[in-house]
């Protein structure tokens, strides 16, 4: 995949003006965050932040055999500790 400092490189070819990896990490974090903004004010809640239910009751081929089911109560926690560390979480508590 294209890094941030493969974007950096190409904004300021397009625009002329200096980016950098952290001026680029900093713009997709203010982009991350308005989208979520955005979807939190038009009803996003915790509960659509959920794979489809077959997730939770097939398991999935692995290189080694069968993977188990993904468990509903880990991928929520793994979702909160997310938004916990993005500041975000109390509005989605709605």
């Amino acid at each position: 995949s294209l890094g941030p400092d493969f974007y950096a490189r190409a904004l300021k070819a397009v625009t002329g003006r200096d980016y950098n990896e952290n001026t680029i990490m900093k713009a997709a974090g203010t982009i991350w965050d308005l989208q979520h903004t955005f979807n939190t004010r038009e009803g996003e809640t915790l509960a659509d932040y959920s794979f489809p239910e077959r997730f939770y009751k097939e398991g999935l081929p692995g290189k080694e055999g069968e993977v188990a089911p993904l468990s509903r109560k880990k991928v929520e926690n793994v979702v909160c500790d997310y938004f916990k560390a993005r500041g975000w979480g109390e509005e989605l508590k709605k």
